[in-house]
């Protein structure tokens, strides 16, 4: 063979590799493409089983995939306004520093009063020593150096969760007794909210709100209180430093109670959307009571009832605390008790009632009980839209310290017969007597239980501590993945405060760092006013 056809052969064969080798990239590109594709659907198949969506709108993948991350997951906060968070956290240290300095030596015992007002007074100037390592910490907070981060939320999820935000159709709520995150029709929403309130028995519809009439009634109460030296100047000031202006009534949203709906009819749902106008979800009522004229007071009670709330044998904190005396027990073999779940308790409740149940757990405590006797019988006023207004006749507010007291109050009637065998006969008087009130008595299931013993006793008492063991000097800031070696920018500048004798026996040791989580998903998207 001639040297021209040798190269004429060489060339094709090095031709045909070339192509080769190209088609292999492409086919191995489109394989890992589709590897891809499939992998991305199963991952939107399987993020769909926790999101229930009851809305005409069907949600993209993008958005489908950023709420099954669920609603406690915090997106990765902006680079923007790290340097500025950091400085304004740093600003409320050094007001502690200079606050200790101005204040330190006057009082021997320090009272923490559980309604200690902030004054937010702030020093202009401390020594010099603590003026200089404060001016030259902020220089170094100003210059410190952010990290590279790897953003937890693709491009296409962080225009799904600005999509949510705006959308006004839609309405974003966890679901009651369940981990499912629920998109809702908001015209949908809203008429479950009204026939709510419009069912003629718990609420009526009114005019205008008495928000400031309300306020003026606890004012003057508590005034009397103050004045017949049942609390004192602190507890007072407390209780009235809310401005008139700023108060509101209280807003009603609703957690949708998907378990109520069939399993079947979900699934019919999600193919079928023309459905919804034949489903009624059921919603949860809760009310938001911040900025309310009743929120302080409502603290304030719950502050010296809860105590009394841990002493009664029905007492039971969480799930954990349940198992484990629920471990515990060894009931003999002739005992049948029973569980029971009465349809809408708190709602249906009177406002009487909970407070002859508050009164006959506080009765050994007079001056306790006076201060109930003088507060609990302020009326609720809940607003759920700006367009409506009503007034809950029916009871109170159902937190968990009221819970507890009509829990009790239940299980003491069940338990009013020293016969255990006729148990079922407690039952059915049980049931009668709530019919008669116009509750709803469910299905009563066998269970073993026992009366738990009274545990903590709990005592109302200021917490005093010594003027030597003052808290570590503590510096709050957000937390942020671009911020590294926080610690030692704080520490660079510490031996300011250690050559200096004064400053060196007030802070002996560098602040320590806590800190605050950023915003969730919950925060984004859901809220108690209507968008």
């Amino acid at each position: 063979m001639s040297k021209k056809n040798r190269h004429i052969k060489s060339r094709d064969k090095r031709k045909k590799t070339r192509k080769y080798k190209g088609k292999l990239r492409t086919h191995l590109k489109n394989k890992r493409d589709l590897n891809r594709k499939n992998r991305h659907i199963k991952k939107i198949e399987l993020s769909r089983q926790y999101i229930e969506v009851f809305s005409q709108t069907e949600p993209s993948d993008s958005e489908i995939s950023l709420l099954a991350k669920g609603l406690k997951f915090i997106p990765a906060p902006a680079e923007k306004n790290i340097k500025r968070n950091l400085l304004q956290s740093f600003d409320k240290l050094a007001r502690k520093m200079r606050l200790k300095f101005l204040f330190y030596g006057n009082e021997n015992v320090i009272n923490n009063h559980p309604f200690t007002m902030k004054s937010g007074y702030t020093p202009n100037f401390a020594n010099t020593a603590i003026e200089n390592y404060i001016f030259a910490t902020k220089i170094e907070l100003g210059r410190i150096h952010l990290h590279k981060f790897k953003d937890n939320l693709t491009k296409s999820e962080r225009m799904a969760l600005q999509s949510l935000k705006q959308n006004k159709e839609i309405v974003i709520k966890k679901a009651d007794k369940n981990s499912s995150t629920v998109i809702l029709d908001k015209k949908n929403y809203i008429e479950q909210a009204l026939s709510q309130l419009n069912d003629g028995i718990h609420y009526e519809q009114i005019a205008i709100s008495h928000c400031t009439e309300i306020y003026n009634l606890i004012e003057s109460k508590v005034k009397i209180l103050h004045e017949q030296s049942h609390i004192d100047d602190i507890s007072l000031r407390y209780l009235l430093d809310t401005k008139v202006e700023k108060i509101q009534v209280g807003r009603l949203y609703l957690l949708p109670k998907i378990h109520k709906i069939d399993l079947n009819i979900r699934n019919e749902i999600r193919s079928n959307k023309e459905l919804l106008q034949r489903v009624q979800i059921p919603g949860r009522p809760i009310i938001s009571l911040c900025n309310s004229p009743i929120e302080r007071i409502g603290q304030f009670i719950d502050y010296f009832l809860q105590p009394i709330v841990r002493q009664l044998w029905t007492f039971t904190q969480d799930t954990t605390f349940f198992i484990n005396k629920i471990e515990r027990i060894e009931a003999p073999d002739n005992v049948m008790l029973a569980t029971f779940d009465i349809s809408s308790m708190y709602t249906n409740l009177s406002h009487e009632e909970i407070i002859q149940a508050v009164y006959r757990a506080c009765n050994s405590v007079q001056r306790k009980r006076f201060i109930t006797n003088k507060i609990l019988d302020i009326k609720l006023y809940r607003k759920p839209t700006d367009n409506y207004q009503y007034l809950h006749r029916s009871s109170s507010h159902p937190s968990s310290v009221f819970k507890g007291f009509i829990t009790g109050e239940i299980i003491r009637f069940i338990r009013s017969s020293n016969n255990v065998e006729d148990i079922e006969e407690q039952v059915q008087l049980f049931r009668e007597k709530l019919q008669k009130r116009g509750y709803v008595a469910n299905e009563i299931d066998p269970i073993i239980t026992t009366t738990m013993k009274r545990t903590r006793e709990s005592t109302l008492r200021y917490i005093t501590r010594n003027k030597g063991k003052s808290p570590p000097l503590c510096f709050i800031t957000k937390f942020n993945p671009r911020v590294k070696q926080l610690g030692k920018t704080l520490r660079k500048h510490w031996h300011l405060i250690s050559n200096d004798g004064t400053a060196n026996q007030l802070f002996q040791k560098p602040p320590i760092i806590a800190y605050q989580k950023h915003k969730n998903l919950k925060e984004y998207l859901t809220s108690s006013k209507l968008k």
